[in-house]
């Protein structure tokens, strides 16, 4: 059975995730961030897919207090960073559901003993994907990028946080695009929660080492519902639908801006004019 942190820890996230892309207006509190980026930056948008988009309707305009330094969940422990890449980056093979259960989000399944995806010994772990992701650039998302995800957190120059477990992984083996065979030196608990907390492209980022320098920290190509399309430093951060996102018919908002409004009275202002 899985500890009973690592639930609430998940499960604060995806509350965390919830109210964000709900657009609930409530201001977020979290510890001072580093240091905030010294100019705006526009970014270009992904390539549309052929296939025709949903609608989509609407700007919900979010108030946080302060303006993460990045969008790299695995960089840094501050809250307001997972709020913000909660919507670009943070989607991972699985996620914890409104009951505390874990379901799939990247995977096709979880990976259990029924199903053969959690071997007898408990150290071999089969993760399978969903057939047909891609990455926000189109690029497709393969289970290199589970074995790439591995390889970063688990480098001890990568300056990565949040490294729960993976010390204990062995290898990660890709016998086709679909399919990552994680091995264990001992059984793993949390092995569900593994790598729920988004994959890190190889094609888009860098070598571990130099992780704490990537661009893709402040613009990440990732497999989330939004991707970042504006950031004008010490201002907001403007997010579009990512038109590979996989799950069907979502996001249905058309824009998600972070505001960033430091003062309380401020922030109440705003809500109340109906401008956050």
């Amino acid at each position: 059975m899985l500890r009973v942190d690592i639930f609430r820890s998940i499960a604060a996230l995806l509350l965390v995730a919830s109210l964000a892309l709900a657009g609930c207006r409530a201001p977020t509190t979290a510890p001072p961030d580093e240091a905030a980026p010294s100019a705006p930056t526009d970014l270009p948008s992904s390539p549309a897919p052929e296939e025709s988009q949903p609608t989509r309707e609407g700007t919900v305009v979010l108030i946080i207090p302060e303006e993460p330094t990045m969008l790299n969940y695995y960089l840094s422990d501050a809250a307001i960073v997972r709020q913000v890449a909660d919507a670009t980056s943070n989607t991972g093979l699985t996620t914890v559901d409104e009951n505390g259960d874990f379901i799939p989000m990247l995977a096709a399944e979880l990976p259990v003993l029924e199903n053969g995806g959690l071997s007898e010994d408990l150290l071999t772990v089969t993760w399978r994907l969903r057939p047909n992701l891609k990455w926000s650039d189109g690029t497709p998302l393969t289970s290199d990028d589970v074995k790439f995800t591995w390889e970063a957190l688990s480098h001890p120059d990568s300056g990565a946080l949040v490294t729960e477990g993976f010390p204990l992984i062995e290898s990660v083996d890709t016998p086709d695009e679909l399919t990552a065979v994680v091995r264990y030196s001992e059984p793993y608990p949390g092995y569900l929660s593994q790598f729920a907390f988004g994959l890190l492209p190889r094609h888009a980022t860098g070598t571990p080492e130099t992780m704490l320098s990537w661009a893709w920290n402040r613009q990440p190509v990732g497999a989330g519902p939004f991707i970042v399309t504006q950031w004008r430093a010490g201002d907001s951060i403007t997010m579009e639908p990512n038109p590979y996102y996989f799950e069907e018919g979502k996001p249905s908002l058309a824009k998600l801006i972070f505001k960033v409004v430091p003062e309380p009275a401020a922030q109440t202002a705003m809500m109340m004019t109906g401008e956050g």
